[in-house]
């Protein structure tokens, strides 16, 4: 079982998460009188997962949305348990309680 991940100030511009099988990273950039915060992932495992999220207008929006993702590690359960627990839900906002196929609804 996993530990749970937490924000560490590395820098003024820069937090990181660190779990066992991978970082979540948020720097801060101030271009042309804006300030934006970039999340990303990096995988620890050779051939592993890495991506970039959209930038957020605040560092609060950015943590959660990196602590909403699911590749961020809570010590519970871990991501294979929680793919199986929620592959066949539609994940539209508003979705019937029986499965249809609609246009707007993404099944996995």
């Amino acid at each position: 079982m996993s530990k749970k991940m937490k924000w560490e100030r590395q820098k003024s511009t820069l937090h990181i998460a660190e779990g066992e099988n991978g970082t979540f990273t948020i720097r801060e950039s101030r271009r042309f009188g804006t300030k934006r915060f970039w999340v990303k992932y990096r995988s620890k495992k050779p051939g592993g997962k890495n991506f970039d999220m959209p930038p957020c207008g605040s560092l609060t929006m950015a943590k959660f949305m990196a602590e909403d993702n699911a590749y961020w590690e809570t010590g519970k359960e871990t991501l294979k348990a929680a793919e199986k627990k929620d592959k066949k839900e539609p994940c539209h906002a508003f979705a019937p309680k029986r499965e249809v196929k609609r246009w707007d609804m993404r099944y996995q």
